[in-house]
């Protein structure tokens, strides 16, 4: 029967301001990693507590995870922000960031990476070790982070100290006989879609790319540029107000209004990182809101969900839809942009491939 692990990694990554990827070599462990937990210790100077939205993960610009030739994370533009969404989309709401707090002061931030198809157990605890994914021991895995600018929490109010770190926990599996293989890893990727002009009638185009089996898509649609780029519902004629899934042959089992789309995934949280979905507020990053439970211009798609399982070359009850293989286009979403002008829609993509 398999045995469990989890230990932390001895050595931590620190802030270079504006650096090129900073590599944590993770190596060969004697078990299968099937989860990660970073640990970001945020040191700030400023005595304000006015923050960018979502603040914390803006502190990485880029994430990357490699071991063996594989590519099991690579996350752009525009930072962590998705990887943080996706991962309280998956947990049902776990794991929000702290409000940003004034003086100096280090501010403890945990973001679990599952890699699993089942981050969670039927009784709701978190899944460390699911096999349904793994990364097979290997001794050039590393982890890559590229840190942001020392502004990038908040403009000229708090800043991010050189004694900022992330350290990193690992949880796995030691296989033994009469276990499962373990068969699948993750290609997890984000994706950024910058709509040239308006677009009505679900006319915007955001195609999935192909060669994955894809389990869940978080989307994360912003408007504005630098430390002003919020996440946006589309109210009124702002950013963009309808999502779509649309497959090869025309079928939609998604089409909803933006909003209506970020709420309905947002069900099991309690309460709001902000308050910029808070009708008639001054946005403030980094302080809690329980005006409303839910979080502006963000959702996620589980595509086990929505697809039909009976033919289990095109679709699968842990793995989603198999795009390996498929033509450009099988499967997209399309939206309606209302605003065109500094509006992003990003993806994460939570894929994954056969060993």
């Amino acid at each position: 029967m398999a045995k469990y692990i989890q230990e932390q990694n001895p050595v931590t990554t620190a802030y270079v301001a504006s650096s090129a990827a900073t590599p944590l070599l993770i190596g060969s462990k004697p078990y299968w990693i099937t989860s990660l937990i970073l640990g970001l210790e945020l040191a700030k100077a400023g005595a304000a507590t006015t923050a960018t939205q979502d603040y914390p993960y803006r502190a990485v610009t880029a994430t990357t995870l490699r071991g063996g030739g594989r590519p099991y994370i690579n996350l752009g533009a525009p930072d962590m922000r998705p990887l943080y969404w996706a991962t309280r989309l998956r947990t049902k709401g776990s794991y929000k960031t702290p409000d940003m707090q004034s003086g100096t002061q280090t501010i403890y931030a945990i973001l679990p990476v599952i890699f699993g198809v089942f981050p969670l157990k039927p009784n709701d605890d978190m899944n460390w070790f699911d096999t349904t994914c793994g990364l097979q021991p290997d001794m050039d895995l590393t982890l890559g982070l590229t840190w942001a600018a020392n502004s990038a929490i908040a403009s000229a109010t708090n800043t991010i100290q050189t004694t900022t770190v992330m350290r990193v926990t690992q949880a796995g599996v030691v296989l033994e006989a009469g276990d499962a293989p373990i068969k699948y890893y993750p290609a997890w990727f984000t994706q950024q879609f910058s709509p040239a002009s308006t677009a009505s009638g679900l006319s915007f185009e955001a195609k999935l790319t192909t060669g994955y089996w894809y389990r869940r898509s978080t989307v994360m649609i912003v408007n504005g540029t630098g430390t002003a780029d919020t996440r946006n519902n589309g109210y009124g004629t702002a950013c963009c107000s309808e999502i779509a899934l649309e497959t090869k042959d025309g079928r939609r089992p998604l089409n909803m209004k933006f909003w209506d789309f970020a709420h309905s995934r947002q069900r099991n949280f309690h309460v709001a990182d902000d308050n910029f979905d808070v009708a008639g507020a001054t946005g403030a990053g980094g302080a809690s809101s329980t005006a409303v439970y839910y979080n502006a211009g963000v959702g996620d798609v589980d595509f086990a969900a929505v697809a039909n399982t009976a033919d289990p070359t095109k679709a699968d009850p842990q793995y989603g839809v198999n795009l390996v293989g498929k033509s450009d286009g099988t499967l997209k979403f399309k939206f309606t942009v209302d605003t065109a002008t500094n509006t992003t829609i990003n993806f994460l993509n939570e894929a994954y491939l056969p060993y």
